[in-house]
């Protein structure tokens, strides 16, 4: 992973403004430097950022993506043990070929949340 984009993801996981993480990949980009020079001249992306955003107000909250998934997953946890416990099996109330491709979607959640995170430039 590129050096810009370790610090984009260092900067965004402090909670820093999409303006601020624009100019300062910006100008680490405009040093015209590799990787392993930026990581001597401004320090380990992670260790730049806390020195820009020192004490985040406020955290970024977890994607939607994400929380859908967690959700999802966390009810069909509960409805397998439940449904164990009492003797009732979930299949039997949405089919075997629903719950898989359910579990899968919500999977499939939370795997592009971090993708499109990762993937995404900053604005500005």
């Amino acid at each position: 992973m590129s050096y810009t984009r370790r610090l984009t993801l260092a900067l965004r996981s402090r909670g820093a403004d999409e303006a601020l993480i624009a100019d300062v990949v910006r100008e680490a980009e405009s040093l015209r430097m590799h990787d392993a020079a930026l990581e001597v001249e401004l320090g380990a992306p992670e260790q730049y950022a806390a020195a820009l955003v020192p004490e985040s107000p406020r955290r970024r909250k977890a994607g939607p993506l994400i929380v859908a998934g967690l959700v999802a997953a966390g009810l069909w946890l509960v409805a397998v043990v439940v449904g164990g416990a009492i003797g009732w099996d979930v299949r039997d109330a949405m089919g075997p070929l629903v719950l898989v491709p359910a579990v899968v979607l919500a999977g499939a959640g939370v795997v592009a949340q971090f993708v499109s995170d990762y993937a995404r430039r900053p604005r500005g």
